[in-house]
């Protein structure tokens, strides 16, 4: 049946039903070799109604060398309630190919993980964007102590990222009471000093604006910060002069 060209998904229910966890290694064999993203989620919905044993085979299946397969499993350890205590997420956070890894931060980043502030720390260092950007997603609202100095060296700084991520990297730290946070903004929007001493602003970009956005907004009144401003008030460009008056807006 899970080999017909057309899944008849009354039929399958009907046997699953009747077989019960004997059902569970067929349809994985087919979870593991199916090209049809459609065949796929199809069998992800009838294992997650299969109960924890389901887990448990997914877990057992995972010495497989097939990228592919890893990541059906673990996208499939994603839907369920309960994972099992063996199961050890960081192998697969570090494998070679990106879109396992892809699976793998979900689940250890679920809430309770003890893995979760290693995973961002881990996250943040990956070249794939998708990985850093799950990771961001996890911190809009807080950045762990642990994973802040990643969060800088690897995506706020790092001006390979793309402009969307790093913005994304910038938002995080106005929800961080850290003096590392307040430095790496002052040094995103200051490009040295003039002539006369006083603080240059950095070319405008994406970045640059959202940083000097959030000082005025986070940070005005703290030594070095309202100087910033107040040049960057005077600017020339009215979109650098906006995002440094903020904070008077918002006055």
């Amino acid at each position: 049946m899970l080999g017909a060209d057309e899944l008849d998904m009354t039929a399958v229910n009907a046997l699953v039903e009747e077989m019960g966890v004997t059902a569970v290694d067929p349809l994985m064999d087919v979870l593991a070799d199916s090209e049809s993203r459609s065949v796929r989620r199809r069998i992800f919905d009838v294992l997650g109604g299969c109960g924890a044993f389901v887990g448990q085979r997914a877990v057992a299946r995972l010495d497989d060398d097939r990228w592919y397969v890893i990541r059906n499993l673990l996208a499939l350890l994603q839907r369920l309630e309960n994972i099992p205590a063996e199961f050890d997420p960081k192998p697969y956070l570090e494998h070679d190919d990106h879109r396992v890894r892809r699976e793998a931060l979900p689940l250890a980043m679920r809430p309770g993980s003890a893995l979760r502030d290693r995973s961002l720390v881990t996250a943040f260092a990956d070249e794939d964007e998708r990985m850093v950007r799950t990771a961001l997603l996890q911190v809009h609202d807080g950045v762990p102590q642990d994973a802040l100095s990643a969060l800088v060296r690897h995506v706020v700084a790092e001006e390979s990222r793309t402009p969307e991520i790093r913005i994304m990297a910038v938002r995080c730290l106005e929800h961080v009471d850290q003096p590392l946070a307040r430095s790496t903004l002052q040094k995103i929007v200051l490009d040295g000093k003039t002539l006369f001493g006083k603080a240059k602003i950095s070319a405008k970009s994406q970045v640059v604006v959202e940083a000097l956005a959030i000082l005025a907004r986070k940070w005005s009144g703290r030594p070095g910060i309202d100087q910033i401003l107040a040049v960057a008030s005077k600017s020339k460009d009215p979109v650098i002069r906006k995002a440094a008056q903020v904070a008077e807006e918002e006055g």
